[in-house]
């Protein structure tokens, strides 16, 4: 197990489980917008905290655009 969590890949998925435990966007309201087939768009938004995925479907890429204490911050995948 401990070699497990070494891995890229669980690393990134504690940090993206760390963000929506700790991030006050995700007690706000949520907004799905419209997008062509295949995306995915989603924003967060609670006072000036805010986090956005963006997901392509067809690449099986996403970002996640998000606001900590002011200050904006990507993860990409």
């Amino acid at each position: 197990m401990e070699q497990g969590l070494k891995r890229d890949i669980v690393i990134d998925q504690l940090a993206i489980i760390r963000l929506r435990n700790s991030s006050q966007a995700f007690l706000g309201k949520v907004e799905i917008k419209d997008t062509p087939d295949g995306k995915l768009d989603i924003v967060w938004k609670n006072q000036v905290e805010s986090a956005q995925l963006k997901a392509d479907l067809k690449t099986l890429t996403f970002t996640i655009n998000y606001t900590q204490n002011g200050i904006a911050k990507s993860m990409a995948y």
